[in-house]
């Protein structure tokens, strides 16, 4: 299954979720991620499964709760240099890149995301 392409959409608000995340890391070939109810305390696991999918070139997050003002921070080391679209959905307070060139090739979408 490490050969994966695509995977739309897969929901991250179940127990056991962070098993899943860390399985997701192994996906090396997946161009195509769409992620559900990500949350909060998965951040930084969900984080360093992105790092790891290096032909990865669209990503969309949702958090787990869009209504209710959960936060999801992702904080990416190297982010997949093939990433081309980027699509947020819920409250993001932080997201860090570390490659500028590689976030001005991005077409980025936020929905809903504000900061106190």
């Amino acid at each position: 299954m490490t050969t994966l392409q695509t995977l739309h959409f897969i929901n991250l608000g179940m127990y056991g979720a962070v098993d899943v995340i860390k399985e997701l890391g192994k996906l090396m070939q997946i161009r195509d991620l769409g992620s559900l109810q990500v949350r909060r305390e998965n951040g930084s696991i969900f984080s360093s499964s992105i790092d790891k999918m290096l032909h990865l070139e669209k990503l969309f997050v949702e958090s787990s709760d869009i209504t209710n003002d959960v936060v999801v921070d992702l904080h990416l080391i190297s982010p997949p240099t093939m990433l081309r679209k980027l699509t947020l959905c819920g409250r993001h307070q932080k997201f860090a890149f570390t490659s500028l060139k590689l976030f001005m090739a991005l077409i980025f979408t936020i929905f809903y995301s504000y900061r106190h």
